[in-house]
């Protein structure tokens, strides 16, 4: 059994490091990842939120093998405030007004550029999945019954395997040792084993934004439609070691943490999600999509194949690959 320290970088696979600029685009992908934007191309908004302070981008990135370029998508962040560096960050910072009214006042409080940075995720080079992913369009809700998935879902998710659509490549690294090692904070090697993992959005820094993923070792459970009462002692197991870990590492208490699934999930190799709840709300953990630990333990004990006959409900993209499948279905049954 593996366990192993935090870092306290981001890796470099899937983050950008703007201090670090080449003068030479076509150097842009590196073994460590992308080092600059310079030579973006055909740039474009694919989605914001403005309450989340995140912009979504979609460019054109050169490649090191060619003049060609490729697909990338940019996720820009802005990085949440250090309680440590509020003194120097008043003190240095400038306040210009905007509004005075008696006792109330709007400004702007320009900052030092060392406070200025912004978190970038590139994902490089993106698919038209990944594109999608991150695009706005109008969504609707999906009632998936047992026979939905055994005709629609399933035989869909096969053949994107089978076409080799969906690349769990970055998974099977993880899980085996060949990349992002320095990420992963807990690991069990056996033929039940998992990996914890941070995740790409958090670096490690501030443990109330903590965000990991367990990921066990196994390739043939894909969502929370494969699990089966017989998979419990697993989920139980890595429910336990996740807690320990990030009380000793983080100082996260095991009641402050929040394990859940997505489903549908955002890829089909089974996966928890470990958040803090001091982190508050925030996609992803909504009713439509979330599946908390504890319940699906449950409900797993008192069915064997609760999430087989489970009818879900889940919110789609309009132009979603599945969504599309039960659009034709029920035009097929009409």
């Amino acid at each position: 059994m593996k366990d192993e320290e935090t870092p306290t970088k981001v890796s470099m696979k899937r983050t950008l490091d703007d201090k670090e600029e080449s003068e030479n685009v076509k150097k842009l992908k590196t073994e460590s990842g992308v080092s600059t934007l310079q030579g973006a191309q055909d740039m474009k908004v694919l989605n914001e939120d403005v309450n989340r302070k995140v912009i979504f981008l979609q460019m054109k990135l050169p490649t090191t093998t060619s003049d060609n370029t490729q697909d990338a998508v940019v996720i820009l962040e802005r990085k949440p405030f250090n309680s440590d560096d509020m003194r120097d960050l008043l003190n240095d910072g400038k306040l210009t007004a905007e509004m005075v009214n008696d006792a109330y006042g709007t400004y702007t409080l320009t900052l030092p550029p060392k406070y200025c940075q912004t978190r970038a995720n590139v994902i490089f080079p993106a698919t038209e999945k990944h594109i999608s992913k991150y695009s706005w369009e109008a969504v609707h809700i999906i009632r998936e019954t047992e026979a939905d998935y055994e005709t629609i879902t399933k035989p869909m998710v096969d053949g994107q395997f089978e076409n080799k659509v969906f690349n769990l490549n970055w998974i099977y690294n993880i899980i085996e040792g060949k990349a992002e090692v320095h990420k992963v904070v807990y690991e069990k090697e056996d033929d039940n084993g998992f990996v914890v993992v941070m995740d790409y959005k958090w670096n490690g820094d501030d443990p109330k934004l903590l965000h990991c993923l367990g990921l066990p070792k196994r390739r043939d459970l894909r969502s929370i439609r494969d699990l089966r009462a017989e998979h419990v002692p697993l989920l139980e197991e890595m429910r336990q070691k996740a807690v320990e870990v990030f009380e000793r590492k983080f100082n996260v208490k095991g009641e402050n943490v929040k394990a859940y699934f997505h489903y549908q999930p955002s890829f089909y190799h089974l996966h928890l999600h470990f958040t803090n709840v001091e982190a508050g709300s925030h996609a992803g953990t909504d009713a439509w999509r979330a599946h908390l630990l504890d319940d699906v333990i449950d409900n797993l004990k008192m069915c064997s194949d609760y999430y087989k006959k489970k009818t879900l409900s889940f919110i789609l993209k309009e132009n979603d690959a599945l969504s599309l499948e039960f659009r034709k279905a029920k035009k097929d049954t009409q």
